[in-house]
């Protein structure tokens, strides 16, 4: 029984630290049009206060994140 908990402790704890590096909050900066090489990740988000659509684009080159505003 005392194995059991010991491997079951172990998955937890493999599984607690795959999430925090694949999940770390990372700055997102905000930029006025995308780079060359940046990438969109499917993320958007919505402004309530302006009103604005924003599409999250990652540097590939360092991991960056950058919020680029769409066109309406």
């Amino acid at each position: 029984m005392r194995a059991l908990s010991l491997i079951i402790s172990g998955v937890a704890f493999v599984v607690l630290i795959s999430f925090l590096i694949r999940f770390r909050a990372k700055p997102i900066k905000e930029a006025s049009v995308a780079g060359e090489d940046w990438r969109p990740t499917g993320e958007v988000t919505h402004e309530a206060g302006t009103g604005r659509t924003l599409r999250i684009w990652i540097d590939p080159a360092d991991g960056s994140r950058y919020a680029v505003a769409e066109l309406r």
